[in-house]
Formats: structure tokens, sequence, C-alpha cells
């Protein structure tokens, strides 16, 4: 396990090491008195899914006093916009999905800098109306583009600064048909408080920032501002030192973002990980920094009960194919080394010969802690597989399902946490994932509380109509399926 302690500081994507720096482009739209001039020269290779530039073309600024930042930030073009976000898909996804990333072989360049595309097709509505697609401010987040934001260093805008405080391409949403970017949740909910007035206000600034430098084509783009699944932090930003001094079932401690510690774990299939941890005070980030090993809780945080006893494709006894009325509570779920997240929440948490255990709900920690050698033994087995030690591998960023429903909220059966491996395969196939939408889309999710109609009782009732579109035997869907939409 490899940790590093960056210091004080309110963002942690400021603190970050430049190794870890990964690189993005971002584009300003034609909106609010902005005007982006757009020099779009594209060329489709007959027949293949390339887009590519006729010329390479080399961004010259002038630097009119304002420092070296302005050559390094004209000269980024290479990267892609958002880390490489498809620009298009977001224009159809639900509020709170997350980005939707392009491939490297389908792109589109735009004044030299380069948006990478998930399918042709998004790829092809982008050529036909770039300014319809870039994301507003240059994919800086509006909000600090206000000039409000207490985050902001100085108050004062520049490049420098906006580029210090980063967004998450994850952190979204649609305003007037233009896609607005933000650095985390709490940035966009400040901003919704006076859409109207902060909208203005950042284009307003923006434009002026432009102007600041002479570049080529009149435009700016910072290529180096996103900092995906950093903008979220592991097990729902509870403190993991408090747990050590709280009394049992009491409630878990809040972190902060002003006491940020970033952890990187290893696996022994050489995948790095790098997860957030919030604290309460710079005390306690000390005090884990000291010994990382000491607190971060067991299985990255993920359930104990689903680590030690749901079976997933690569487990014996999985049983993902029978059908759903006669798998057992255990067959049949998503869970493998690159498919994470049995969800859990920080409310359920017990330390037991030292150690934090989180679980989904109170009445499976108390499964888990009834046989407790056993099914720590057996938890440890399976995660060691996965990732070569107890305390190696992912941490639960995504898979926090706090005060779980209703509404449904996120559980990572149907969309895996991902890890820096690889993005997992779909828990569920697309036309039968639309099938289960149609008629039982309002109880999705629903099966741990209980609180909405039973989604497992929705699927049997519409088996009938579900068979045709997704896997299944002659009397039930296949447990699998069950799993991922239902829990």
């Amino acid at each position: 396990m490899d940790a590093h302690l960056y210091g004080a500081v309110d963002d942690p994507a400021a603190a970050r090491p430049a190794r870890l720096a990964q690189g993005t482009a971002k584009r300003a739209a034609a909106a609010c008195g902005l005007v982006a001039l757009w020099s779009l020269t594209l060329i489709a290779l007959g027949g293949t899914s390339t887009v590519l530039m006729l010329r390479e073309q080399s961004v010259i600024c002038a630097d009119k006093g304002q420092g070296p930042f302005v050559e390094e930030f004209c000269n980024e073009a290479r990267a892609p916009v958002l880390g490489g976000a498809d620009v298009v898909a977001y224009h159809a996804l639900p509020q709170g999905a997350r980005a939707v990333q392009g491939k490297p072989d389908l792109v589109a360049e735009v004044d030299g800098f380069r948006f990478w595309f998930a399918t042709v097709a998004h790829r092809d509505a982008f050529v036909e109306a770039p300014e319809k697609f870039v994301p507003f401010g240059g994919g800086f987040c509006p909000f600090a583009l206000t000039g409000q934001d207490a985050k902001m260093t100085q108050r004062a805008l520049s490049v420098r600064d906006l580029k210090a405080m980063g967004v998450d391409p994850d952190q979204w949403l649609l305003r007037d048909g233009r896609l607005l970017v933000f650095r985390g949740s709490g940035s966009m909910f400040l901003f919704l408080a006076d859409a109207a007035e902060n909208l203005a206000a950042a284009a307003a600034n923006w434009a002026a920032l432009v102007a600041a430098p002479q570049c080529a084509n009149d435009a700016l783009y910072n290529t180096q501002c996103f900092k995906t699944d950093r903008g979220t932090p592991a097990v729902g930003g509870a403190d993991v030192v408090a747990f050590f001094a709280l009394e049992a079932n009491a409630a878990p401690v809040a972190g902060s973002p002003k006491y940020p510690f970033q952890l990187a774990t290893s696996d022994d299939r050489g995948n790095a990980y790098e997860q957030v941890f919030y604290f309460a005070s710079a005390l306690s980030r000390a005090t884990f920094a000291a010994n990382p090993s000491k607190y971060v809780p067991q299985y990255g945080g993920f359930c104990a009960y689903g680590i030690a006893f749901e079976l997933g494709p690569q487990d014996d006894g999985w049983n993902g194919m029978k059908g759903m009325d006669e798998a057992l509570p255990e067959e049949g779920w998503p869970w493998a080394a690159d498919s994470i997240g049995p969800p859990t929440s920080v409310e359920n948490w017990v330390i037991r010969e030292g150690k934090l255990y989180f679980a989904f709900l109170p009445e499976v920690l108390d499964l888990f802690l009834a046989d407790y050698e056993a099914n720590a033994e057996r938890a440890n087995a399976r995660w060691t597989a996965w990732y070569g030690g107890a305390l190696s591998g992912p941490v639960s960023v995504d898979c926090v399902a706090s005060a779980y429903g209703p509404p449904v909220a996120r559980t990572c059966t149907l969309t895996p946490q991902r890890t820096s491996a690889a993005t997992p395969a779909k828990t569920v196939a697309a036309a039968c994932l639309a099938a289960l939408d149609d008629v039982c889309g309002q109880v999705q999710g629903a099966n741990p509380v209980g609180a909405l109609d039973d989604c497992s009782s929705c699927l049997t009732a519409h088996f009938a109509t579900l068979a045709g579109a997704c896997p299944a035997t002659a009397t039930a869907l296949h447990a699998a399926v069950d799993k991922a939409y239902c829990w």
C-alpha cells in the first residue's frame, strides 16, 4: 500500500502530484454573449470510424504579461476534452448519471483540440453542430467562473486558479441545452441557488478571461482540469479514524473536504487505485496518514457479508443462469475482480479485532458477525483472490447507499463501480434493460427496502413479456438478471 500526504488543501485534486495529473481539453459554447470562433476542419475516412484533422495546428499565444502558464495552457491540445468524456452522450443521460467515456479512435477536432466519442453517431452529431455540444465556459467549473466560489484561492479569476480548481465530468447538468461541468456536487448546488444570475456572471467572466491572452482562434481550453472519481470521497466521506473512538451503534462522524487524504493502493495484477478520504480534523487525517492500514475498512469498505457470500461469475456455485424462482439468495450476483460493489452503508459498522467492517443492512451485519471467524476467513480468501491481499484493491466510492430509498438509490448491482483496470461490462444487456425499464422501471432496485412494490415480484408478474428480451428459463428470468436489476 502506497500513501501520500499532500498537506492541508481545500481541493484534493490541487494537491495531487504532477505524475498523477491527466490531461483534458475543454471548449466554450456560444451563449450568453460568449462567442467562440469555430475553425472546424474534419475528414471522415471512408468506411472507418476515425475523424482526423487535415492539418496539425499549432496554437500560438502572445504572452501579454500573463506568464508561462499561457503557453502551457494553449499548447495542451493533444489531450481529449474532459479526459475523453463523450460530450454528445450527456444529452441522452438521466441527471446524475456518470459520464460516458469516448474512444481514441472516434475523434473530432475543433481548433486543434480533440473530442472523443463512444459511437460513430455521436461523433457525426458533433461534427454537424459542435456549438451544441461543447461544454460551457471551456469546461471550467461554472460556479468558479462566477468568482463567488469560496474555494478559489484568491477570488480573482485566472487560468492558473481555474486549473487548480478542477472539474469532475460526473458532476454535470444541462441548462438551456448547454453542458455545464462542475468541480463537485456542492458547487453545483450553490450555482443552482441563483442559476440565471450565476450563468450570466460566469459567461461574462469567461469572455473576459478568453480575451486576456491572444491565442490563435481567440479561444482558451483547459486540458488538465478533470478529476473523475476524485470529486467523490471514499465511503461516503465518513471519517474512518473516528469509528475507532465511537461507542457501538453510534452514528458515523462526517469528514470534511478541508481535511482530505489521497490514498493510493494497488493489486497483484499491476492495477493502481486512488481514492480520497475525508476527515473531521487535521489530527484525524494525520493519524490516518501515519498508519493507513490500521484504519482503511476491510474489503475496501464494501459490504462484508456480500464479499463473503454473494457469489459472482468467477465463483463456484454462482448459478446465475438458474431461474430466479430456484436460485438461492447467494447465487447470481455480478461481483468479480473487475465488477465490484456489494453496496455498503457506513451506518452499519463494527470494530472487531481492531478492524473496521461495514455492511449494507444491519441484518446482514448481524449475520456476518454470527460466525465472525469463519465468515471473515471466507471474505478474506475471496478478496485476496481478487486483489492479492486484505488491504489491496479499490475502496468503495460509488457503492455507499446510506439511507437507501425510497427513492431508490445506487446499489452497484446494475452498474458496478469502475476500477482503474477497466470499466466493467454491463450486467444486463441493453435490449433486456430496455424491456425491464419499460415494465418495472418504477421499482428498479426496490427489493432491499420493501417500501415500493417488490421488484422481483414485478419481474415475475411480467415474465411472459420479459422472457423474449432477457435470459430466462422456462419459468423465470435468470437469477443474474434479477440480482442485477432488483437488488
